[in-house]
């Protein structure tokens, strides 16, 4: 997961997290890796890339949904890192 983080892969990098929490749900560095992807995939929308999402969002005027996903995305990354931080500690 930290290799793909590395190299800018969030797609696989969370694909790969998703696999690693389906046998262990609360294993604290892949809920951190899981947190901080999540958090770049947010930023990488947020600033205007050429993602799907972005060329949807100009199709229906720009109407501030995209901001509204991005802020969601950003909670839930934070939620994860915290939940990672706690279950960490427990999860060796």
């Amino acid at each position: 997961v930290d290799k793909f983080y590395e190299s800018k892969q969030y797609k696989k990098g969370l694909k790969n997290a998703d696999m690693i929490l389906k046998r262990f749900p609360n294993h604290g560095e892949t809920l951190c890796m899981k947190g901080l992807i999540t958090n770049a995939m947010a930023n990488l929308r947020g600033s205007g890339g050429d993602s799907k999402e972005s060329k949807d969002s100009k199709k229906d005027g720009g109407k501030g949904g995209k901001k509204v996903e991005e802020g969601d995305k950003k909670k839930e990354a934070i939620e994860l890192v915290k939940r990672g931080l706690m279950m960490d500690m427990r999860s060796h």
